[in-house]
């Protein structure tokens, strides 16, 4: 988890917090707090943000790649998830190391029926227009390393 957080749980084993300590523990609860309130909001509008996605793109997808389209669909919905839990445990460790281990896994994708670039913009607008400035802070940092190339 936060390692610097844990390092503060420790060294309460042999002293009271001091100030200083108390006060970068309440931090570390309130950032807790709001990543776990952003981890949940994902979870319950999950379903309402990528069928926005999904009926934006098919007044445009010719009706030859609406497979591909749903697999991107899919695709984004797991890469969202890492994301979530990566930002839950503010570690890009976790999110790099699930990504490398999903995507080894997953089929190889022909760039030219790929959506998955469309996808990633619906998601980036779908997620400014549902988070609060202070959850899109806190999940930006895991949303930019995703974006495909």
């Amino acid at each position: 988890m936060y390692t610097e957080f844990e390092a503060t749980l420790r060294a309460a084993e042999d002293h009271y917090l001091q100030p200083q300590e108390k006060e970068f523990f309440l931090q570390q609860l309130a950032a807790l707090d709001l990543g776990l309130a952003t981890y949940e909001k994902l979870q319950e509008q999950e379903e309402e943000i990528f069928q926005g996605i999904a009926n934006c793109l098919q007044e445009v997808i010719p009706l030859d790649q609406t497979q591909a389209l749903e697999q991107a669909l899919l695709r984004w919905m797991s890469v969202l998830r890492y994301a979530a839990m990566a930002m839950l445990l503010n570690s890009s460790v976790y999110l790099e190391r699930q990504l490398l281990a999903w995507l080894a896994n997953t089929a190889q994708i022909d760039p030219s029926q790929s959506w998955d670039q469309q996808v990633s913009d619906g998601l980036l607008r779908a997620l400014s227009k549902l988070l609060t400035q202070e959850q899109q802070s806190l999940l930006h940092p895991f949303c930019s390393r995703l974006k495909p190339d």
